[in-house]
């Protein structure tokens, strides 16, 4: 199952954070998992440029 749900995050069809939840660990341990997998887990890029976004609109709020 682990296997399965490492593969559908690798693919983009399964958060992490989800696969975690799942399987009853953490992200942390699945990371690692991954890792030793040869398993790159990211997140993708639009949601860096969504998560960049809300960052600096949450810095000008604070700065207002």
């Amino acid at each position: 199952m682990e296997d399965y749900a490492l593969d559908l995050c690798d693919r983009g069809r399964l958060s992490i954070g989800k696969a975690a939840e799942l399987l009853d660990t953490t992200i942390y341990d699945l990371q690692e998992k991954a890792r030793e997998k040869g398993i790159v887990l990211s997140a993708a890029e639009d949601a860096h440029e969504v998560s960049g976004k809300t960052v600096e609109r949450l810095v000008r709020k604070l700065k207002a």
